[in-house]
């Protein structure tokens, strides 16, 4: 029955043909607690479609749309969820089996409006390459939005009635939609996270080059400005890119992607790129 759902899992999908059953058993196989799983399919070319009508369980509801984007497909998703909780996920991640319990159980303790999880780090063939900690209670969070993404999306619970409140995620602010919210909730929400790894988080090629997009930090940067005043703004463009230009160096040197990010060269002009990004955002440019 519907009203003895606890929580509507969302999953945007687009071309994920090699991971999506296994993303989707993850989310089945969630202990504990009683679900929907909201699959909005963003125009697939691949066959992620028929895999996953192919899976018989009542607990998915799925829907196909013309392709738009993440922020299109979570935004189509959000009237169709029954539960007062929603969840994220990626088509291409893996829950942890009692991720969503120690969710709910640690939103309903602190009385919290979002609540996140730590993360594994998974190549494409599911090994363990590393592991990320966020900020666990609401003060660290929110202080930590000029400088980091305190909150993995994919990782993220938040109540249904907030996100309906704050008429769901931006447009135009694809690549930074969860940014966006988090810089818009923070004065009206309280924020948590669970200190356990809940998800493992998929990294591939395509993932880490979109990282690294100019664009994206120039779509962090401004919902800082509009949201949190006095913000370092330099600071936090400049550091956002240094930090995740570090990472993914250090992670295409270790599994054989260096090839495909042409060298160190194109770690270093992107560094001077993001230099310069940021103190055109300083003289209110905002160009990149």
């Amino acid at each position: 029955m519907i009203d003895d759902i606890d929580v509507s899992v969302v999953i945007p999908v687009y071309n994920a043909e090699r991971f999506i059953r296994t993303a989707i058993s993850s989310v089945l196989s969630q202990e504990y607690v009683n679900i929907e799983v909201i699959i909005i399919d963003d125009g697939s070319t691949d066959s992620s479609g028929k895999i996953i009508q192919s899976i018989n369980d009542d607990r998915i509801k799925y829907f196909k749309k013309e392709n738009g984007g993440i922020v299109s497909a979570l935004n189509f998703a959000i009237p169709k969820v029954h539960a007062n909780i929603i969840a994220r996920m990626d088509a291409d991640d893996i829950m942890e089996p009692l991720r969503l319990r120690k969710q709910l159980d640690y939103m309903a303790r602190y009385n919290l409006d979002v609540v996140g999880g730590n993360i594994k780090l998974i190549d494409e063939n599911d090994r363990i390459i590393g592991r990320k900690k966020f900020p666990t209670n609401h003060f660290d969070i929110i202080s930590s939005l000029p400088f980091i993404n305190p909150l993995c999306h994919p990782a993220t619970m938040i109540r249904t009635a907030v996100l309906k409140k704050a008429n769901g995620y931006s447009l135009g602010t694809d690549g930074a939609e969860d940014f966006d919210l988090w810089c818009r909730l923070s004065r009206v929400c309280t924020f948590g996270s669970v200190p356990e790894d809940l998800l493992s988080y998929r990294l591939t090629s395509n993932s880490i080059s979109q990282t690294l997009h100019l664009h994206r930090i120039s779509l962090c940067t401004n919902s800082i400005r509009k949201n949190i005043p006095n913000a370092p703004i330099v600071f936090y463009s400049f550091s956002l890119y240094l930090s995740k230009s570090l990472a993914v160096l250090i992670y295409a040197a270790k599994y054989a992607y260096i090839t495909k990010f042409k060298s160190f060269y194109y770690m270093i002009s992107g560094f001077i790129r993001a230099l310069n990004f940021s103190f055109k955002i300083h003289k209110g440019k905002n160009e990149c």
